[in-house]
């Protein structure tokens, strides 16, 4: 019985909170060697890891002849607690074509585990919840924003962030659950995608205690695109492939230039919980180009909702897309004219509703869907832009305008009624 007591008591050492805080665990990987006082390296498949110049490389698809699944895995060798705490880490390089990841793992019981992780040019998060998933917001990944990544926990909830320098925090998702205190280890892997080599590099990981969030109020955020430059607080310049995107005329211009698959497009530096956004098409695509304005939020690995205006079908088309069901709805409108110069999409107790406005003043609804979906607890990201299949075409919009319920946003910014021109 006595040695029953100690076996048990030795399986249960690592839950039962004599372990170090995470806020305790750093490495900064500036030996060159992996500290294996630190990391255990077990897990590998046509792929390295290795301290190099001073930062983590994780190279995936080393000769990789059978198409097996390139990986390669770093754990902690200590079980850490996590309560009022968190732990970040900096990614220094996308590979682009395999998936780097943060990630944290409860030891007992092993169905809790939360992780970050970029893929296909997006940014991924899931925290599994006594094994049940919750997939947090899905957003475009740029390099110079989304260039540390951080898991927390506060009192309860569970805080995944992202910053452009390590200080000023943005929190994308949030989930309050019953995550065990101790008993978790802490992951940076990567694994290989579409058969070709690729290399992701991490920096500074980095434990610290964690604040209480304590998100500006904010009643309205617009851009009335006044100073012919894109305000860079408000907006990234996501994506510009085949098109451009610029602030000029007072107004935000998108060209493509025909040459291939693609366009251009703005995306809100921010994520919100919302009442309604807005903005104005001043002049539509003519020839075949596709304008496009909407929000991207949190259900499972995403959902799109837009308003399209089709030039080359002369369509306006008021769209809900959920990339993890068969939910995909759309409805259009045939007779696209002027009357049709504000779009604005608003939601309200589980129902989208779409609206078109002459003026910005005077609405009339195009389509509403109940999407029975919790917005109260969901982030969105905006984003206007232009769309063409190797057509040359332009677009303009102007007046944008979003009224937030909450912005999660942690840094010393207070915004009321701000507009930036």
């Amino acid at each position: 019985m006595k040695k029953l007591i100690i076996f048990l008591a030795l399986i249960l050492l690592p839950v039962c909170g004599w372990c170090a805080d995470i806020s305790t665990l750093s490495d900064n990987f500036d030996d060159n060697t992996i500290d294996t006082d630190k990391w255990n390296l077990t897990e590998q498949n046509y792929a390295t890891a290795t301290e190099t110049g001073q930062q983590l490389e994780i190279a995936t698809d080393l000769d990789n002849i059978d198409g097996a699944l390139d990986y390669a895995s770093l754990s902690t060798d200590s079980f850490y607690t996590l309560s009022d705490s968190g732990i970040a880490v900096e990614l220094i390089q996308y590979g682009g074509e395999d998936s780097p990841s943060i990630k944290i793992q409860n030891a007992y019981p092993y169905n809790y585990v939360v992780y970050i992780q970029v893929q296909n040019n997006r940014v991924y998060t899931n925290i599994k919840d006594n094994g049940t998933d919750y997939y947090g917001s899905s957003f475009v990944y740029n390099s110079n924003v989304h260039k540390w990544f951080r898991i927390a926990e506060y009192e309860g909830s569970i805080y995944l962030d992202y910053s452009s320098d390590g200080l000023s925090w943005v929190t994308f998702y949030s989930h309050t659950c019953g995550v065990p205190a101790s008993g978790w280890k802490v992951y940076l892997q990567s694994f290989g995608l579409n058969g070709v080599a690729s290399t992701s590099i991490f920096d500074n990981l980095l434990g610290m205690s964690y604040p209480p969030p304590v998100p500006p109020t904010t009643s309205s955020i617009s851009d009335n695109f006044n100073d012919n430059e894109i305000n860079t607080v408000l907006w990234i310049s996501g994506y510009e492939e085949y098109g451009t995107v610029t602030e000029q005329n007072s107004q935000l211009e998108f060209t493509a230039d025909g040459l291939g698959l693609g366009g251009a497009q703005v995306f809100s530096d921010f994520l919100y919980t919302f009442d309604s956004v807005i903005a104005e098409l001043v002049s539509p695509p003519i020839v075949g180009g596709i304008a496009h304005f909407g929000f991207s939020t949190s259900l499972g690995f995403g959902a799109d909702i837009a308003i399209y205006y089709d030039a080359e079908l002369e369509k306006l088309r008021c769209q809900f897309t959920c990339y993890d069901s068969d939910d995909n709805q759309y409805t259009e409108i045939i007779d696209y004219d002027s009357n049709y110069k504000y779009f604005k999409i608003t939601e309200n107790t589980g129902v989208l509703y779409y609206y078109t406005s002459p003026n910005g003043i005077t609405w009339t609804q195009r389509w509403s869907y109940d999407h029975s979906i919790d917005f109260e607890n969901l982030l969105v990201g905006i984003y206007i832009g232009l769309y063409s299949d190797s057509i040359e075409d332009t677009a303009t919009w102007d007046n944008f305008n979003i009224l937030p319920k909450v912005p999660y946003v942690f840094n010393n910014a207070i915004l009321n009624n701000v507009t930036i021109e």
